[in-house]
């Protein structure tokens, strides 16, 4: 072979090669990076395993065993429960970097009427929850584990932080009847993801039909959002 027909050879290769380069650089940019494909291409949960099943049931375990150690050192008037059990992918692209490619959540809200010094009950409960070994998480860690978007100040006092134990979360709100209350409950209730789930069963309550019978009988509206996660890849 030539010298003049090799270097036509590596014109063209390189000819051919660029747009692939450019289209490969531009594929890896808008998916997030190797980290996010290798991601989205993992499978998600098998919703037939058995071993689903039990992880499924232990975290309900933990999470009921969390709200004894809650109810019984801070008492407050319960008015409704529900349940939201959700599996769903991990939103990971050039715009979101969730770090995960499928998780299942169980979540459990539990509605409250308080009444009184507002700032002494919160503290209680806070106190009670750091006293019986709970993690305190800071506002700026909130939302990678999970936590509410709805942290609010009421009468000068800040909703608490998220606290775990039990491999298991509690997000804490209160709400005074000068808040939109009907919205901020049914966004409470719900298992967040950004994705739409891949499976999904709700046990969900009314909230405005909570919020008229709290107000009717109380000041406040205290909800606590226990979840955990028994399935993530």
């Amino acid at each position: 072979m030539s010298r003049r027909t090799t270097w036509i050879l590596i014109g063209l290769i390189v000819l051919v090669s660029l747009p692939l380069l450019a289209y490969a650089w531009v594929y890896v940019a808008f998916s997030g990076g190797i980290t996010s494909i290798i991601l989205n291409h993992r499978a998600g949960p098998d919703l037939n395993d058995p071993a689903l099943a039990t992880a499924r049931k232990k975290v309900e375990a933990d999470i009921d065993l969390a709200l004894k150690d809650i109810e019984s050192k801070a008492p407050f008037t319960l008015y409704a429960i529900s349940k939201h059990d959700r599996c769903y992918r991990g939103d990971n692209n050039w715009k979101h970097q969730e770090g995960f490619a499928s998780r299942c959540q169980v979540r459990v809200a539990r509605f409250y009427g308080l009444d009184g010094d507002l700032r002494e009950r919160i503290t209680a409960l806070e106190d009670a929850l750091l006293n019986d070994k709970w993690t305190s998480y800071e506002y700026t860690t909130w939302q990678s584990v999970g936590g509410s978007e709805l942290k609010q100040v009421v009468d000068n006092v800040r909703n608490p932080p998220l606290y775990k134990k039990y491999d298991v979360f509690v997000d804490v709100q209160f709400i005074d009847q000068r808040q939109s209350a009907v919205s901020d409950l049914e966004h409470f209730q719900s298992a967040y993801s950004r994705l739409p789930p891949i499976y999904e069963r709700k046990e969900l309550q009314d909230a405005e039909i909570i919020v008229k019978k709290i107000y009717s009988d109380h000041t406040y509206i205290l909800a606590l959002g226990l979840y955990g996660y028994y399935f993530e890849n």
